[in-house]
């Protein structure tokens, strides 16, 4: 489904397939910068120190009905784990050249990440400048999730992967020759980070030396 292209296109989709109407894009805007505020530990973690979550906020932070200037606009991957883990969905961003699952980092509330079902947000991001909305089929398979989400979510959202291990499987078993990245999701044990992390990323496969020297180094 297409929404506006005004620059806040991303955040129309999420609050599109929240339930808000696409025009209550502020609303998730400012849901957003509150999440931040609210859990700054987890987040200066996340990004590098509270001056990268300052900035995350000054991106957020706009209402102006005219159109948002390009340093406004949604930006993934860093807010695919901001939107998971301030309203507990399952975030799938799927894009030329890089698909990833963001999952929450921690529980939104008591019990929920037990759910049957999380809702599930498909975020398009299609000719380099623009999201839409993705209506996703029941049980699709998931791309991989971000290697970031393995170091800094809790123990009860890394209970998520086991719950969602079969699809990132199905994914990783389809052609994809546009990825940047391989996964592996073979085996997972999710009592040892550095397991998790061995099983889930082929280091060979990551398109960065940085990456690969920040996976070393954690």
């Amino acid at each position: 489904m297409d929404v506006e292209n005004d620059g806040n296109c991303g955040f129309r989709v999420v609050a599109s397939a929240m339930g808000f109407g696409r025009k209550h894009w502020r609303k998730v805007r400012t849901d957003l910068v509150n999440e931040l505020k609210g859990t700054p530990e987890l987040y200066e973690a996340l990004y590098g120190g509270q001056d990268a979550v300052n900035k995350l906020c000054k991106r957020l932070n706009h209402s102006a009905s005219n159109f948002a200037p390009k340093w406004k606009w949604m930006d993934l991957p860093d807010m695919g784990h901001l939107i998971a883990t301030c309203y507990g969905v399952v975030v799938v961003n799927l894009s030329y050249g890089q698909c990833s699952t963001f999952l929450p980092l921690r529980e939104y509330t008591e019990g929920k990440l037990m759910e049957a079902n999380l809702l599930e947000i498909g975020l398009g991001f299609v000719n380099d400048n623009h999201f839409v909305q993705i209506c996703l089929l029941s049980g699709h398979p998931l791309p991989p999730v971000t290697p970031d989400w393995i170091y800094h979510a809790d123990d009860k959202a890394k209970s998520l992967y086991m719950k969602y291990q079969d699809r990132f499987q199905h994914y990783d078993r389809l052609p994809h020759p546009e990825r940047v990245t391989n996964m592996s999701l073979e085996t997972v044990q999710v009592d040892d980070d550095n397991v998790l992390v061995n099983e889930i990323v082929r280091l060979g496969d990551v398109d960065s030396e940085g990456e690969r020297m920040q996976l070393d180094d954690d």
